[in-house]
């Protein structure tokens, strides 16, 4: 009698899934071309120029080109006319993934894709694709963490985040990172569930990924430390557990070579433009685009735009108070802990990256959103109210409807004209 019941219950679960992933699925791509692919967002302009002015994959006859960093025509900062290294702030995995894709589309289109006027017509697209999987691996670790109605929760919550809703209109590094972070979070915590080769090595790709993306992301290795370390410390045969994780740590050295070959062949263009975005961020190079970010508060600044505009007050809070939750329930178990450490870590690595840093772009606060989202969603599906049990649906029914009401208003800018546009055309 209970296995039909059962089975109904997870077709409904599957159903409300496929309807979360719709939802976003509809606000990522509504008003995609709002800006007449004009690149009005200057990262957006910064990879667009990168991808067509500096990548091209050569001719099978020409394949002897690519073992010349200093001129190879897929280096990002290969050499420019005056012999110097050209500087790129991000990864090359997003412009080869696009590339790639671009002449795979246009080969059955036949139109041209890689070409800087056309360029975002694949770019974004793939953005929405990466945060989409982004909000599946958010409900998977939900799922796991806290059950299934927490990972309806946190799906929905996300699925009407404006800031990812905002950022997947762009071809920016920002959506990929957080995808292959939160992907990373999720192989890890699998890893920990059952310490095997083949899932110490599914740790290592996305890992991989996220640092040929973008290689200021160090915040990643305290996740993963507590998944290994745990399971070397624990393990029966500790010498297997360090070479699991070695595996994992050349696998990912291995995919970050694919997909950054040139960092390794030739480090000093890879390592000083590392420096030089350092010095950006921290505030001891002085650049017009960082000087609004002068005298800010650390972390007020993100709070404040967190909670009016990026997710709403709502998400904004029950996401804070589920990782207060989250922590003092690893507190208290402390040896059943470890699945919610692997998320708190990244948390508690990934928010001093933040307060630290003087250029305060709110996309920097972006590959939070996930955890802010998963540990509302078990706060929300466990919270009980000692006073009024009724309480707890309603604080769920006002969180969903303020976040949805949040992602509707920003969603309807895209169905008036861009205002740079209108303002162009009556000038």
């Amino acid at each position: 009698m209970s296995h039909p019941f059962r089975s109904r219950r997870l077709e409904r679960f599957h159903l409300a899934v496929l309807g979360i992933l719709l939802v976003a699925l509809v606000l990522r791509v509504h008003g995609q071309n709002w800006d007449d692919g004009l690149y009005l967002h200057p990262d957006e302009r910064f990879m667009a120029i990168g991808a067509s002015e500096r990548v091209h994959f050569p001719a099978l006859n020409d394949l002897g080109s690519l073992l010349d960093p200093a001129h190879s025509p897929i280096n990002p900062r290969r050499n420019d006319a005056d012999g110097k290294a050209q500087s790129f702030a991000y990864g090359s995995l997003p412009l080869y993934v696009q590339g790639g894709v671009s002449w795979l589309v246009g080969g059955i289109t036949g139109r041209e894709y890689n070409d800087y006027a056309h360029l975002y017509l694949v770019g974004r697209p793939l953005s929405v694709l990466c945060d989409l999987l982004t909000l599946v691996f958010t409900m998977l670790l939900a799922r796991r963490l806290f059950g299934r109605s927490a990972a309806l929760i946190a799906g929905t919550l996300y699925a009407f985040a404006v800031l990812p809703i905002q950022l997947s209109h762009f071809f920016t590094v920002d959506v990929w990172l957080t995808c292959f972070v939160t992907a990373a979070l999720y192989c890890a915590l699998r890893f920990h569930d059952c310490p095997t080769l083949r899932r110490a090595l599914l740790v290592g790709l996305p890992v991989g990924c996220a640092f040929a993306t973008k290689a200021s992301v160090p915040s990643l290795l305290a996740p993963l430390a507590v998944a290994f370390g745990w399971a070397i410390w624990h393990a029966d045969d500790r010498r297997r557990a360090l070479g699991m994780a070695a595996a994992a740590g050349v696998l990912a050295l291995l995919v970050f070579t694919i997909f950054e070959p040139y960092a390794l062949v030739r480090p000093t263009p890879f390592f000083g433009d590392i420096r030089t975005q350092a010095r950006i961020v921290r505030g001891t190079w002085d650049v017009p685009f960082t000087r609004q970010f002068v005298g800010l508060t650390p972390g007020g600044y993100e709070l404040r735009n967190l909670f009016a505009y990026a997710v709403g007050p709502t998400f904004l809070i029950s996401g804070l108070l589920g990782i207060a939750s989250g922590a003092l329930r690893a507190w208290r178990t402390r040896a059943r802990a470890v699945p919610l450490l692997i998320p708190l870590a990244w948390v508690l690595a990934y928010v001093p990256t933040l307060l630290i840093t003087e250029a305060r772009f709110l996309r920097y606060a972006l590959p939070l959103i996930p955890m802010l989202a998963l540990f509302a969603g078990g706060w929300l599906a466990t919270w009980r109210p000692a006073l009024s049990p009724r309480l707890a649906p309603v604080v769920v029914a006002l969180t969903l409807s303020v976040t949805a009401v949040w992602a509707l208003g920003f969603s309807n800018i895209y169905a008036h004209e861009n205002p740079r546009l209108a303002a162009s055309r009556w000038m």
